[in-house]
Parts: structure tokens; C-alpha cells; sequence
């Protein structure tokens, strides 16, 4: 060791058998001061000499015992730290696969309402094309008989097929009008299609709302007559609005 340190190391360690024990060995060397001088000159040594060493032996059993502690609880903390981070990494796993089959349930149910929406919007193309068509029939088979029994009654009242009573002028005058409200209504009802269609053009011009307000009441009249009521209206002779 005196040799080694002669090469510069300022210490020297080496596990060695003492006495049939292990001891790691640490030895130091004793370097001469100016102050040693005065006792060991007279040995040859002069400043700076090594002049010996001082050395400590350890059991290497006690140091063995503290690595053992020290690699246990590294072993612990290592298992500890390796089984939070896979089971972490399994939450993160799980979370993912929860969300994929949260979005795979998401899109079924978006898959599903798309048809019931395809399946409603048929229903309704199918009930608009049926109404469209009742709308149609209506219009051929009501109004085409309803202008018949206007036209008739027209040629009556105008007694171009033989004179008619006051009675039967009153009669027939009733029914050209009730037929006419019924012919208004119907076209009230095709206008209202048109409506809905986007289709509708406005016709708007002046007419007298009094002479209106009378045609309604004589269309009622006769009901009223047969319960045993009179209808009066107290309206201005002339009232005119603008109307589509």
C-alpha cells in the first residue's frame, strides 16, 4: 500500500481476510509536516516523506447487511413503483376501451335515429302525397258539381226555364249561396296547400265586407228559422277593406 501511495492516490481501500473474517481495509498515508521535522529528521525524513499509513478495517458483514437493507427496500420500491405504473397504465387501457365502446354506442344509436328519421320522413312524404292527392279529388269531385248547381240556379233565378215565385226566387237564392260559401271553403282549403307548398300568390283587392257580412247571414238564416231565431246585423252600408 506504502508503494501505491509513493504513485500520488492520497488513499488506498481493499477487502481483505483477517483472522478468517472479511474486512474491507481503508488506509490513509502519513505524510511529513515541517512540524514532524524536529522529531523523525533524524530518521532521514525530510518534508513531504511518507513515513507510514493509518488504516481502518470494517467487517465486510455489517456492510454486507446495509447493502442487503438498501437492495430489499430498492427491490420493494421498484416492484411498488413497476406495478402503479402498469396499473396505470391498465386504467389508462380500460379508459380508452370504455370510450371506444362509448363512441361505437354513440354512433348506433346516431345510425339508429338516422333511420327512424328516413323512416318518418317517408311517413310524411307518404301522407303529403295522400293529401295532395285528397286535395286534388276534392277539388274535381266538389267543385265541378258545386259550379253545376251554381250555374242552374243562376239560369232559374234569371227565368230563362219558366217563371219562378217569390218563394222559390228566395229558395233557390239560398241555395246559390250556400253553394257558393261551400265552393269558397273548398278553395279556401287548396289555397291553404299552396300554403304550405310555398306556392300561394296574393290577389289583393277592395271589396265591401258589409255586402259579405249579409251573404253570411242569409246563409244562415234558414237554420236559424227553423230554431225559432232572427239573425239581425248592424253593420255600415258601405265597408270596404282591402283582402286577398
Amino acid at each position: 500500500a506504502l508503494e501505491e501511495f509513493e504513485r500520488g492516490p492520497i488513499e488506498v481501500s481493499s477487502v481483505e481476510k483477517i483472522e478468517g473474517k472479511v474486512f474491507m481495509r481503508l488506509m490513509c498515508p502519513l505524510i511529513t509536516e515541517r512540524g514532524c521535522l524536529k522529531c523523525h529528521a533524524a530518521q532521514g525524513y525530510e518534508e513531504g516523506d511518507i513515513r507510514g499509513g493509518i488504516s481502518v478495517a470494517i467487517p465486510m458483514e455489517s456492510l454486507w447487511a446495509i447493502a442487503g437493507t438498501q437492495t430489499l427496500a430498492m427491490s420493494v420500491a421498484h416492484g411498488l413503483l413497476w406495478m402503479v405504473g402498469m396499473g396505470g397504465i391498465g386504467l389508462w387501457t380500460l379508459g380508452i376501451r370504455r370510450r371506444e365502446s362509448e363512441r361505437r354506442r354513440a354512433e348506433q344509436a346516431i345510425r339508429k335515429y338516422d333511420r327512424e328519421l328516413a323512416q318518418a320522413n317517408a311517413r310524411l312524404q307518404e301522407l303529403d302525397r295522400l293529401k295532395s292527392m285528397f286535395i286534388a279529388s276534392m277539388s274535381h269531385e266538389l267543385r265541378t258539381p258545386l259550379n253545376s248547381i251554381i250555374g242552374f240556379t243562376g239560369i232559374i233565378l234569371q227565368g230563362m226555364s219558366g217563371e219562378v215565385t217569390a218563394e222559390q226566387r228566395k229558395q233557390l237564392t239560398m241555395v246559390k249561396t250556400s253553394a257558393a260559401h261551400l265552393l269558397a271553403l273548398i278553395n279556401d282549403v287548396i289555397d291553404v296547400s299552396k300554403i304550405e307548398a310555398g306556392k300561394v300568390e296574393l290577389d289583393i283587392e277592395q271589396f265591401d265586407l258589409a255586402a259579405l257580412v249579409q251573404e253570411v247571414k242569409k246563409s244562415f238564416e234558414t237554420t236559424a228559422d227553423e230554431q225559432g231565431l232572427k239573425i239581425t246585423l248592424e253593420v255600415p252600408e258601405r265597408l270596404t277593406v282591402k283582402s286577398d
